[in-house]
């Protein structure tokens, strides 16, 4: 950029080679751009503002239209902490960058719950249970890339711990597929951390779970039976245990297949079946009331459960320990096998969790007498070996 000194010259100036010569006032202002006037009062009072300006603002902002100053003025009240206006429209600018569609929230939930319809119906559900309580508390015509922190963090509030955490997973979920599809230029819930203190699981010991097997033999109770055997000794989800079939016990093999179709994660394993658990499962076969399914629906055997363990059990040990089967089973084979790849293979979940939740609660010596729970001897058969 050209130097200036803002010096008025007096200069003869003509439009063109025929008009007349007319005399004009000239300097050059901070940005190096002549300008002409036609009296010298009215250039000295231009060249005094155009100077201070320079001076005041910087040759940057002397470049700036009044429009723009007023702006950027307005736009400095409105920078966090520690942010340059610079530093801010960068950011502005790259996230509209990568916003390439438009969306309303309401839509934008729509697309990510048809994206996620191929997962199981328990991780659907719970998904749109989640989002569509989020939905409810915000104006969901709203275009999806204004949604900030801030409301979210102020959403979450309502919920204590694990709830709490749960609904940032799905919201995260959901912001994440946004911005995958180019709705939004970044995700809002990156930097929300929320920590507490998470308490251990809960796992029934041997003796209280041998003696549940003993009374739902003793009595016929082919669902129990079937139902503590397939959470306690095969680790199965609540959701997968109501979805299980007799064709998935491999009765040859000693192996138990989990399909995808009824799975959690949507993807089919093969769990081995513990010689014990063998022996409890053929009780449960031969006392069985279906021959596909081996749990009855949901709401039918939650109640017939509630009802056996009023008799049978302590009903307030089990108040919200609906998976205490499943880590029943995860507490007993870590401490047995000490293997968290195979326990999270065996039970369709992550290492982190397994060895989050199940490594060293229980030594081996405590966790063998589980795998050693067998149903009892009739007192009037004798072994062929003794009668010998």
């Amino acid at each position: 950029m050209l130097k200036t000194t803002w010096k008025i010259y007096q200069i003869q100036h003509r439009r063109s080679p025929e008009a007349p010569t007319t005399t004009r006032y000239q300097f050059t202002d901070g940005k190096g751009k002549r300008r002409h006037f036609a009296t010298k009062a009215k250039a000295k009072l231009q060249a005094a503002k155009d100077r201070a300006l320079y001076h005041q603002e910087g040759r940057l902002a002397a470049g700036l239209t009044d429009e723009q100053r007023r702006d950027a003025a307005l736009a400095v009240k409105h920078l966090p902490a520690g942010w340059t206006l610079t530093r801010a429209a960068k950011f502005a600018a790259e996230h509209v960058s990568r916003i390439k569609i438009i969306l309303t929230i309401d839509e934008g939930v729509k697309r990510f719950l048809t994206s996620r319809e191929h997962r199981s119906d328990m991780h659907y559900a719970d998904l749109k249970r989640r989002l569509n309580r989020w939905l409810a508390t915000v104006e969901s015509t709203r275009d999806l890339a204004t949604v900030e922190k801030v409301e979210i963090e102020r959403y979450l509030i309502q919920y204590a711990n694990r709830n709490r955490l749960n609904h940032l997973r799905a919201l995260t979920n959901f912001f994440r597929f946004a911005a995958k599809i180019g709705a939004i230029g970044e995700v809002p819930t990156t930097d929300i951390d929320i920590s507490f203190r998470r308490s251990n699981v809960c796992y029934l010991e041997s003796k209280i779970f041998a003696d549940l097997l003993t009374k739902a033999g003793d009595q016929e109770e082919a669902d129990i039976l079937g139902w503590l055997v397939l959470g306690g000794f095969l680790g199965l989800r609540p959701f997968e245990a109501y979805r299980a079939n007799w064709w998935g016990v491999k009765w040859e093999t000693n192996e138990f297949r989990v399909e995808a179709d009824w799975s959690k994660t949507r993807r089919s394993r093969v769990l081995p079946i513990q010689s014990n658990a063998m022996e409890w499962l053929k009780i449960a076969h031969g006392l069985r009331r279906r021959e596909d399914q081996i749990m009855p629906n949901h709401s039918t055997f939650t109640n017939r459960f509630v009802a056996w363990r009023q008799t049978n059990h302590d009903m307030a040990f089990w108040k919200g320990k609906q998976d205490i089967l499943r880590h029943s089973y995860g507490t007993h084979r870590m401490a047995t096998v000490r293997n968290a790849h195979q326990v999270a293979e065996e039970m369709g979940n992550s290492v982190h969790i397994v060895r989050r939740h199940y490594d060293a609660v229980l030594e081996p010596s405590k966790a063998q007498a589980w795998w050693e729970i067998r149903p009892a001897k009739p007192q009037n058969v004798i072994s062929m070996t003794k009668v010998a």
